[in-house]
C-alpha cells in the first residue's frame, strides 16, 4: 500500500498531469494517472458525511473535466474519468449538480450522445438499477 500524498504533492502531480494532457487530452495514461492519484483520497472517507476537503477536491476535478469537455464535448476519457469521480465520491449534492450540468450541455447540443450517456449514468447514480418516473 502506498503512503498517502500530502496536499502539495497532490497539487503538483495534478498540475503536471494537466500540463501533459493539455496538448493531448485524449491520452488515457494521463487520465489514469489522475484517477490513481485521486481515487484513494476521494474514497478515504464517507462523503455523505460532508467532508468539505474531499468535496472540494472532487468539485475542482469536475471543473477541470468540464474545461476539457468545453473543448471536446465527446472526449471518451474525460467522460469516463468524470464518472469515476462521481461514483467514488457518491455525494447526493454532487450527483444533482452533475445532472444540472448535463441539462446545460444538452441544451447546447441535443445530438451529443456522450452527454446523453452521462445523463443516464447520473440518473442511475452509476448503477444499473432502473429509475422510476418518480426519481
Amino acid at each position: 500500500k502506498l503512503p498517502p500524498l500530502d496536499a502539495d504533492v497532490l497539487e503538483s502531480e495534478l498540475v503536471m498531469a494537466s500540463n501533459l494532457g493539455g496538448s493531448n487530452p485524449k491520452n488515457y495514461q494521463v487520465w489514469y494517472h489522475r484517477r490513481a492519484l485521486l481515487e484513494p483520497i476521494l474514497a478515504s472517507t464517507s462523503v455523505d458525511a460532508n467532508d468539505e476537503r474531499i468535496l472540494s477536491i472532487a468539485k475542482d476535478e469536475l471543473e477541470y473535466i468540464s474545461n476539457v469537455l468545453s473543448i471536446d464535448a465527446k472526449n471518451y476519457h474525460a467522460w469516463s474519468f468524470r464518472q469515476s469521480i462521481l461514483r467514488t465520491v457518491s455525494n447526493s449534492d454532487v450527483w444533482e449538480s452533475d445532472l444540472a450540468y448535463t441539462d446545460d450541455l444538452i441544451a447546447k447540443d441535443i445530438r451529443n450522445n456522450s452527454v446523453w450517456n452521462h445523463r443516464w449514468f447520473v440518473c442511475h447514480r452509476g448503477t444499473r438499477m432502473p429509475c422510476t418516473l418518480d426519481d
